[in-house]
């Protein structure tokens, strides 16, 4: 509103161009009005609602009457002309804005976070609806990223207070920000005493009807998978009758903010937008055991794998993706082999997949006993790439339980080894493919009868 305001205070406009500017200076007040009135539609308590409406439509009845009167002092007490008049009520609409952003600026940090991250990331967002609308409550996610707290942030419209590492909270760029949204800042290397004070700050915030959010898990994974549960949540909910509000964020795992990779935003983003997923479960009592929150929180992950199939390639797709982005990373290694990079193990994989070909004619399932190794990835990759279905063999099972796997799987072949089998002993069901008679020459032994 301020800069098309001062704009038509430009001298020389054409009525073209006025137009333009008008339009523009209506559709930005349509932007602050909207979200204005529905936020009054939404936020007042039920009972006080009408009141609400009532005093706002009469706010705005005096700002229409105000309004009449400062043109008439711009125009005929002041002689302003029209440009002047834009200039002067542009000017007024800084001091405005200037005053509404030292009254709330958590909204308009909330605003900058919401459009950074919904331009950065794609959410699919689940289960908001069990967010209260009203009143405290405690939000228990797991941690797998730098802006897993920026994600929450952007998927709700309530505040959320979270509970910070204090050295992060310190930062020089963090904590002008985390103040204005309301961190808590807490650490296990804190004074006991300081320890508890702060968390007596985010019990007090629950009593108060705000939404409180902590990481159970105290730190961010390393590996990807859900770290153990830590009893803080239980302190802060003690003598607070408020839910728990379980919530797995998914796809996190592999941004660039996460840990994989073995380090923290130094390497190139998958996709942009990157795809995520946020489930918020059903409210828990605050009575629920760290562990039986854990378990929720793992299921809701189970759930959010469903909702990410569109987004997953298969496994040898994905493969065949990265050897051929990535030839020279490395790729897998056994104790045989210390290092196999996706380039060479690519071209094994197609070697041992054109060999395998008639071998595995008119085949669905194909067996495979061999331990875990790279000639064994590298002959899972082999099958999957012709369509097979590859059914990795037990090899420390019996003779017995072999065969009565390969029978319910109706194999014909197991590719193995001979030096696998001449250590351990074991019969293969069916017919042997040995691999060291695929590698000897550029055809298959005239003994198998096939080519």
């Amino acid at each position: 509103m301020t800069v098309f305001g001062m704009l038509l205070a430009a001298p020389g406009l054409s009525f073209a161009q006025v137009l333009a500017l008008l339009v523009a200076l209506g559709f930005s007040a349509g932007f602050f009005a909207v979200p204005v009135n529905a936020l009054i539609q939404h936020r007042p308590d039920p009972k006080e609602k009408g009141g609400v409406i009532a005093a706002a439509n009469l706010l705005s009845f005096v700002g229409i009457g105000g309004a009449a009167g400062m043109y008439y002092v711009f125009q005929h007490i002041l002689h302003l002309g029209p440009p002047a008049i834009f200039l002067s009520a542009s000017v007024v609409t800084i001091a405005a804005t200037l005053y509404v952003l030292y009254l709330l600026p958590d909204a308009l940090l909330r605003l900058l976070l919401w459009l950074v991250t919904h331009t950065l990331y794609r959410i699919h967002l689940e289960g908001r609806e069990n967010i209260p609308a009203k009143g405290g409550a405690l939000l228990v996610p797991n941690h797998v990223s730098l802006v897993d707290a920026v994600l929450l942030i952007a998927s709700i419209d309530r505040p959320i207070r979270f509970l910070m590492f204090k050295d992060n909270y310190e930062l020089p760029l963090v904590k002008p920000f985390a103040k204005i949204m309301g961190v808590i800042p807490i650490s296990s290397q804190l004074r006991p005493r300081e320890m508890i004070h702060a968390l007596r700050i985010a019990t007090q915030a629950l009593r108060d009807g705000e939404l409180v959010g902590i990481f159970p898990e105290g730190q961010m994974t390393r590996i990807g998978q859900m770290l153990p549960f830590r009893r803080g949540m239980e302190r802060i909910l003690k003598g607070v009758e408020v839910p728990i509000i379980p919530v797995y964020l998914g796809g996190v795992w592999g941004s660039i903010f996460s840990f994989a990779g073995g380090r923290f935003l130094w390497k190139w983003p998958r996709r942009i937008p990157y795809p995520v997923t946020l489930l918020y479960g059903r409210p828990l009592p605050p009575t629920t055991s760290p562990l039986e929150v854990r378990q929720v929180v793992q299921e809701l992950g189970a759930e959010a794998a469903r909702t990410r199939k569109k987004y997953l390639r298969p496994l040898h797709r994905s493969f065949v993706q990265t050897a051929r982005r990535h030839p020279l990373r490395f790729a897998m290694a056994d104790g045989r082999t210390p290092q196999l990079r996706y380039g060479a193990a690519l071209t094994r994989t197609v070697f041992l997949a054109r060999r395998l070909r008639a071998l595995w004619r008119d085949q669905e399932r194909v067996g495979i006993l061999l331990p875990p190794s790279i000639p064994g990835a590298l002959v899972n990759f082999a099958a999957l790439l012709m369509g097979k279905v590859p059914v990795n063999l037990n090899y420390t099972a019996s003779n017995e339980i072999l065969a009565s796997c390969a029978k319910q799987c109706d194999l014909k072949t197991v590719v193995t080894s001979t030096a696998f089998l001449e250590r351990l002993h074991v019969q293969p069901p069916g017919e042997a493919i040995l691999l060291e008679e695929l590698a000897e020459g550029p055809r298959f032994p005239s003994a198998w009868g096939r080519r």
